[in-house]
């Protein structure tokens, strides 16, 4: 007789948005698999025995799956968001006399352009130019600008901006499209008290977030995720786990 205690690599593909293959290995805190059934009783009614039980089966429920991983590429944490990852490839942009107007309170405006380079400012009533740091304040990577208080825009009104956007690449996740994901899970494990390998597979479960994403946690973000192991299509069981011997 042997214990249980596994360490793992998992695998997984979306398989309603993504079938180019799987991603991993992936850092994964939890996987866990819960069998459950539903009870029917057949109770007595005779005076001696009313109310127990003479007969009793149990009907098989879909297998409950609950993962949390602790990996967050933008593939993982679109999951957490109900959404779709899709890639950015943003072209470098030149900006003349690009038209902005800047309210009187201070507040920001958008440029219309993130990633900014270097920027030249000017008035457009009469193409004086501002000085960024005493006039204006740009940030450059949300593509915001306001007037300052003491400069020559305090009162706010339209401005004329040139110089460059940068050229940028990354991904983007559009939240709150899906509101479930059906994907394939896969784990190439090791028994650390037998040294034997230990494989999982879910060839389709359908899982949804359960938890938030706080953008300003203390800790490290992660994905936590519970659904139910489907029937795939050509399968003869919803998942399989194998212990192997080596050879």
């Amino acid at each position: 007789m042997s214990g249980f205690l596994l360490a793992g690599d998992l695998y997984l593909q979306r398989l309603d948005d993504d079938t180019s293959g799987l991603i991993g290995p992936i850092e994964t805190d939890k996987l866990s698999l819960k069998g459950s059934a539903e009870e029917k009783s057949r109770t007595s009614k005779r005076k001696d025995t009313y109310g127990q039980a003479v007969g009793t089966v149990y009907i098989g429920k879909p297998t409950e799956i609950s993962v949390v991983f602790n990996d967050q590429p933008a593939e993982l944490l679109a999951l957490a968001m109900l959404g779709k990852r899709e890639t950015v490839n943003q072209a470098a942009t030149t900006l003349t006399d690009h038209p902005v107007t800047l309210p009187a309170n201070g507040r920001w405006a958008e440029i219309g352009h993130k990633n900014l380079g270097p920027l030249t400012v000017k008035k457009a009533s009469d193409d004086s130019a501002l000085v960024i740091g005493t006039d204006v304040e740009v940030n450059y990577v949300m593509g915001l600008v306001r007037a300052l208080p003491t400069g020559a825009m305090a009162a706010g009104g339209a401005i004329e901006i040139s110089g460059s956007a940068l050229a940028v690449t990354g991904s983007r996740i559009r939240g709150g499209l899906v509101p479930n994901v059906r994907m394939k899970l896969m784990m190439d494990g090791k028994n650390l008290e037998t040294g034997k390998p230990v494989r999982l597979n879910i060839p389709e479960a359908v899982l949804t977030p359960d938890g938030e994403v706080d953008f300003f946690s203390s800790d490290y973000i992660s994905t936590s995720l519970s659904g139910k192991v489907l029937l795939a299509a050509g399968q003869t069981e919803p998942f399989t786990v194998e212990e192997l011997e080596t050879a």
